[in-house]
């Protein structure tokens, strides 16, 4: 059983999603359900599954460097009652494996669940080929899939069991690098479909997922510092998507959409769509990537893509001003 103290759930946003997904969610999952099969296209290390070849070897299986067979693999599994985790890096698994997830996730319905690692910028240093952020708007463009983007260790872990109970398929996206900053400092409830407001605010709601809700806090705290009352939450799942939550924030003199992925195609767009039907919505910023970027370091990608606490805050400070004019 997960210990959820301090101590463990700072040393899991050390280790990074990624590990932690692997070393700590994984072993608890075949604990409550020896039904679950890790598949992996060759990225047990990278996944953090390693350990699962000594204690649960028949519960994980390697297909190898073959995404597109992974996904006819796990949705075979599924067919027969097993609950398959098929996990990859973003771009692989996704744009690669497109047409099998449509046709043996999406389509037929299969209980697979498909965790993308590294996702967002954390492959910098690779280049473009190994960057995920269309992933999550290929997967959003198949109805059906659910769509989950936990923001810290804790999130991380509380994801993935959540994922290993629904019903149907199911998009796991684990951002960041090592390292992360903490989010949730001690046990939650995390429901999927269900957003948590982080920080109360009613000029401004950023609304963001994954490891870049860390620079909304802090670029909210900046507004906040400049007479801006911002709030934040965290939209960890985009499908599907918590409409009540944003119904009750109406009133907000601007929704903040924030990224770590083309500004097309996911959040900022599922939110968009949703407003377009309401007479009283307020203004919508999206903020997220808007082309191919270079090869460089995390830090040096977020910086340079907008998502910097000061980059955030600047945008919406010339959003504002726009509006006030």
């Amino acid at each position: 059983m997960i210990n959820y103290t301090p101590a463990n759930i700072k040393l899991w946003s050390k280790l990074g999603a990624r590990s932690v997904y692997g070393s700590i969610a994984a072993p608890e999952m075949l604990e409550q359900n020896n039904k679950i099969i890790f598949v992996v296209a060759d990225v047990a290390a990278s996944a953090g599954l390693g350990r699962l070849t000594e204690s649960w070897p028949d519960n994980l299986l390697n297909v190898g460097i073959a995404e597109q067979n992974m996904i006819g693999v796990s949705a075979g599994l599924a067919s027969e009652g097993f609950i398959p985790f098929a996990s990859s890096f973003a771009p692989f698994v996704t744009a690669r494996a497109a047409d099998q997830i449509r046709m043996s996730m999406a389509y037929m319905r299969l209980p697979v669940k498909l965790v993308a690692l590294a996702s967002g910028l954390a492959m910098g240093i690779n280049g473009p080929s190994h960057l995920g952020f269309e992933d999550a708007a290929i997967i959003h463009s198949m109805p059906g899939v659910a769509i989950v983007t936990p923001a810290d260790g804790l999130s991380t872990i509380k994801a993935a069991l959540a994922a290993a109970t629904w019903d149907g398929p199911l998009y796991l996206r684990l951002t960041g690098v090592t390292n992360m900053p903490v989010i949730y400092e001690q046990d939650f409830d995390f429901v999927i479909g269900k957003a948590i407001k982080l920080e109360e605010g009613s000029d401004v709601l950023i609304i963001a997922s994954g490891a870049i809700l860390h620079n909304c806090l802090l670029a909210a705290k900046k507004l906040r510092e400049n007479g801006v009352s911002a709030g934040v939450m965290d939209m960890h799942t985009l499908r599907p998507l918590d409409t009540g939550a944003l119904d009750e924030a109406l009133g907000a003199k601007l929704f903040v959409t924030v990224e770590e992925h083309s500004r097309d195609g996911s959040l900022g767009y599922a939110i968009a769509a949703y407003l377009a039907d309401k007479s009283d919505r307020p203004p919508l910023l999206r903020v997220g990537l808007t082309n191919y970027p270079h090869a460089d370091t995390y830090a040096g990608l977020i910086e340079s893509a907008g998502l910097s606490p000061d980059g955030i805050a600047a945008q919406i400070k010339e959003k504002l001003s726009g509006l006030s004019r």
